[in-house]
């Protein structure tokens, strides 16, 4: 689950400042969520590209 960081937080193997986005496995996206350091990251809604156009004779 992707969640964007509320606040920064580090450790011996993590270090994720206040504003990344980041994945983590559910359980952890989760606690984090629930303790207010994190909040489910927003889905980028994706984007169509336009129609080629094709040369007429």
């Amino acid at each position: 689950m992707k969640v964007t960081m509320l606040t920064a937080i580090g450790g011996p193997e993590i270090n994720h400042a206040a504003g990344e986005t980041v994945e983590f496995d559910d359980k952890v996206a989760q606690r984090l969520v629930a303790a207010g350091l994190a909040e489910p990251a927003a889905e980028p809604t994706p984007t169509r590209k336009p129609a080629r156009r094709t040369r007429g004779s």
